[in-house]
């Protein structure tokens, strides 16, 4: 994994934890997590604006998290969309298989 990728991936998983309180996203449909990203995206254009660059940082961590997680929605859909989320953890199958993924992705 790229360096960068990796250091930003660490402020993303900070932004996760620190949120842990809220609950999951499994239940939210991605148009009401895509409403979220917008605001977050509004929020990072004031933070550009006049706010540290580490604020500047966690605020794009933010939008990535929301775009992970609208992502990870259709992810969980394309491996076993008849199979509920319990029953994907109880069957050790809570995560898609990424050769998959990338099998799968139109723009390799």
């Amino acid at each position: 994994m790229r360096k960068e990728v990796r250091i930003f991936a660490d402020c993303m998983e900070h932004k996760l934890r620190k949120n842990d309180h809220k609950g999951g996203w499994e239940k939210q449909t991605n148009e009401q997590l895509f409403k979220l990203l917008r605001g977050e995206v509004d929020e990072l254009e004031a933070a550009l604006k006049d706010e540290p660059a580490l604020h500047v940082v966690f605020e794009a961590a933010d939008i990535a998290n929301f775009a992970m997680m609208i992502a990870w929605n259709a992810l969980r859909q394309m491996v076993q969309p008849e199979v509920k989320d319990d029953d994907r953890r109880e069957q050790g199958k809570d995560r898609p298989d990424p050769t998959m993924v990338h099998r799968s992705c139109p723009h390799n």
